[in-house]
């Protein structure tokens, strides 16, 4: 049982990765947080930067 649960995972996680791998518009969708926290971390440090903070 152990053993089938394993191989599905695999075999889920592979197509998924199979998917990502050619998709563009998976990869934008599956991205988009890391792209949202980065631009708030932009945005965070020009304000800091023009207000005088290091």
């Amino acid at each position: 049982m152990f053993a089938a649960m394993v191989i599905s995972m695999t075999l889920m996680v592979s197509a998924f990765i199979v998917a990502w791998w050619f998709s563009p518009e998976l990869q934008r969708w599956s991205e988009a947080p890391k792209q949202t926290m980065l631009e708030r971390e932009r945005r965070y440090s020009a304000a800091a930067h023009t207000a005088g903070h290091p």
